[in-house]
């Protein structure tokens, strides 16, 4: 009776053990199903309206003044404001990648080296007397702009938008316009180039 007792018991406890286990296996499978029902980030955007940042001492937002601020190397890059005078500021390689910062008063500010591409400077921008020696500025919109006397030594506007830009007595030495959409912009000699404006100049 002993032996028989022992195997009983050993039956039991084996049955119970197995029991455990498949009731281990079944939540895992729950869980993974939860996780799956999870929003990956592909579902949402990466790239979130940023409407007011810190950059070198300047609160960059809509109707900011900070003529003659440092913003070397700065990120600005996603922010949509307006009316931003940075007259006289240092962008030295600032990134504005994705930026949306319409009717800004750039007026001899430093963009050496910036990173524009893709930017939109639309709106009447200001950048006359500007210095955007270097400037990557590759989709870029810069419609209805005021480049007049800036420096686009060696810059990059391929398939730039320059919808009614003013270019006239700017230095366009080494200046690369692959693609670029020029319609009623006026050319540093004066002359209108035209092509067809894509967009609008806001």
């Amino acid at each position: 009776m002993s032996r028989r007792l022992a195997i009983a018991i050993i039956l039991v406890v084996a049955g119970v053990l197995g029991a455990g286990c498949g009731s281990d296996e079944g939540d895992q499978g729950s869980s993974q199903a939860s996780a799956g029902d999870q929003p990956t980030g592909q579902q949402f955007s990466t790239s979130p309206v940023v409407t007011t940042r810190r950059v070198g001492g300047c609160l960059l937002r809509s109707d900011a003044s900070c003529p003659g601020a440092d913003l070397s190397n700065g990120n600005l890059t996603d922010l949509q404001i307006r009316r931003v005078n940075l007259s006289g500021a240092k962008l030295i390689g600032a990134d504005l990648h994705g930026s949306h910062i319409w009717t800004v008063n750039l007026e001899g500010a430093d963009l050496t080296n910036a990173k524009l591409n893709p930017a939109d400077l639309r709106g009447h921008s200001n950048l006359s007397g500007a210095n955007l020696t270097g400037v990557r500025a590759y989709h870029a919109t810069l419609s209805g702009a005021n480049l007049s006397g800036a420096n686009l030594t060696n810059a990059v506007l391929d398939r730039a938008n320059l919808c009614e830009t003013n270019l006239r007595n700017a230095n366009l030495t080494g200046t690369s316009f692959a693609g670029t959409n020029f319609g009623a912009t006026i050319m540093p000699n004066g002359a209108i180039r035209n092509g067809g404006c894509l967009g609008s100049r806001g």
